[in-house]
């Protein structure tokens, strides 16, 4: 992929607030590129800023200042109906009055198309996202799951650039939920149309997307593969609100080429291989993720620390300990079955594998 298809420059909304003559910054210097074909999604609390993002490309909102460009041309002050986008919307925004046939064709009607063109059109979709024989059914008629395989064939059929997707799964129950996002990622990969999608559900945008943007008060924290923004996080915001993670506080004790060691204070990890640029005696966070520790018999690895509570979830284990300066840090154990138990009140050793840590630096 190396042709741009969305392109969002310096981007700012600013609202007057309702109460009082203050602003609201709802999006801040906002820059980003999405290539041909590429599914990109925009990952963040309530809040964030990632559906007024989504609304500026789509033309509902008109940013305070930047430039939007879609192929090249800049569509800020372009209305919706004239910009090659198609939006799914989280609530469906079907017609009850009107069939499924009607619904998904909707948008054609603006169309110079003739009546067996439009059907012909119609079945294509149809068949395509597993809605063959509905046609003469109503939306009430029809399943949440359904519904929203509606409101994705409405926006297809009308061939845009860009599809939009504004939180489309979040009314659908988990099972559901996941089953669509499958069906979605692999509708948009078969058709290689270019994506944005809004979520605030992690899961989600780390199965769906090529790449994600994590937002946070307005901002971008990090730009990412699904794999950086995970294992690589650049702030304590992302890797705290991606998944399930362990924060360490530390010292660079030593430092020699683009290998450390950290003091815990209470003991020292060896050989961290890091690549940002960090000073001896320099204040940093070790960030790992519960499932990348490993647990032994107490006096078998790295320390020892105080099992406070112990789940079983099915698939894994997962331990909570204290750990001896009185941090508490989680452990995912798999496969619980094939390996031993610990109990809640004893001792464990822990060890941190050098290759599964990431260090992010203190200012």
């Amino acid at each position: 992929m190396n042709d741009t298809a969305v392109k969002l420059t310096d981007i700012t909304k600013i609202f007057k607030s309702k109460k009082s003559d203050d602003k609201v910054i709802a999006v801040n210097n906002f820059e980003l590129k999405i290539e041909s074909g590429e599914l990109v999604t925009l990952l963040g609390p309530s809040g964030c800023g990632k559906t007024t993002t989504l609304r500026m490309v789509a033309g509902f909102e008109t940013p305070s200042s930047g430039s939007i460009f879609l192929d090249g041309e800049d569509v800020v002050n372009r209305p919706a109906n004239k910009r090659d986008t198609a939006m799914v919307f989280q609530s469906y925004g079907l017609f009850p009055h009107m069939s499924i046939f009607e619904n998904i064709t909707y948008g054609l009607r603006f169309k110079d198309m003739n009546k067996k063109a439009v059907k012909e059109k119609a079945r294509e979709i149809m068949e395509l996202v597993g809605l063959s024989g509905y046609e003469n059914r109503n939306p009430g008629e029809l399943s949440g799951g359904q519904q929203q395989r509606v409101a994705l064939a409405r926006a297809l059929v009308v061939e845009p650039k860009v599809l939009l997707f504004d939180e489309p799964l979040s009314n659908l129950d988990a099972k559901l939920r996941e089953s669509m996002r499958d069906e979605i990622r692999k509708l948009q990969k078969r058709l290689s149309i270019t994506s944005l999608y809004v979520t605030h559900d992690q899961i989600e945008a780390m199965s769906i997307s090529d790449r994600i943007v994590v937002m946070n008060k307005g901002e971008i924290e990090q730009i990412g593969s699904p794999e950086e923004i995970y294992y690589k996080p650049d702030t304590k915001f992302v890797a705290d609100f991606i998944g399930k993670v362990n924060f360490l506080s530390g010292k660079v004790s030593k430092k020699e080429g683009n290998s450390i060691n950290i003091d815990l204070g209470y003991n020292q990890i060896e050989g961290i291989k890091q690549k940002i640029d960090l000073n001896k005696n320099q204040e940093v966070t070790i960030v790992v993720r519960p499932e990348s520790l490993i647990l032994a018999e107490s006096g078998k690895g790295f320390l020892d620390a105080e099992v406070i509570r112990k789940t079983y979830l099915g698939s894994y284990y997962q331990y909570v300990l204290k750990m001896p300066d009185e941090n508490i840090i989680t452990v995912d154990v798999v496969n619980p079955i094939n390996k031993k138990e610990y109990n809640v009140g004893g001792k464990v050793s822990v060890s941190f594998p050098v290759d599964e840590l990431h260090i992010i630096a203190e200012a």
